[in-house]
């Protein structure tokens, strides 16, 4: 099972250290953005099946 997070930054020594590139946003800054004002994309998941 592959479980998904978002404490990279809590880590943040193990990627340098493995030549891992962080993002440099905040990702709480980006959060706020996106739920006072959301911009929705969709994909289309015909390839998908």
């Amino acid at each position: 099972m592959v479980k998904l997070t978002d404490n990279y930054l809590q880590q943040a020594d193990k990627y340098t250290t493995a030549g891992i590139k962080l993002p440099q946003h905040d990702q709480e800054v980006i959060n706020k953005n996106t739920q006072r004002s959301p911009v929705g994309v969709h994909f289309g998941d015909g390839n998908l099946f």
